[in-house]
């Protein structure tokens, strides 16, 4: 396989992989804007983890936060390394 067409290869699983992400959040978003109309606000707070609340100030700046802090911690120190900001 030529240079070029590695470069070529390459760009395209980055390509792939910026959709998938990009389809993932825009699902997250969606999800979390369901769950704000179904919901108050003190249930669409709750971590799915474990059912605490999530502190305003985390929804504030990460909107589809799932998970509370500590829990978020948790997980990153658990699980397998990839690349890029789990927020």
């Amino acid at each position: 396989m030529t240079q070029s067409a590695l470069r070529g290869a390459d760009h395209a699983h980055f390509n792939r992989r910026l959709r998938e992400r990009w389809l993932a959040l825009r699902e997250e978003i969606r999800d979390t804007l369901l769950r704000a109309d179904a919901e108050s606000y003190a249930d669409v707070s709750h971590a799915e983890v474990c059912d605490k609340s999530i502190d305003r100030e985390r929804l504030e700046a990460y909107p589809t936060a799932k998970r509370c802090l500590p829990c978020q911690q948790l997980h990153e120190r658990t699980r397998p390394q990839m690349q890029g900001p789990t927020l």
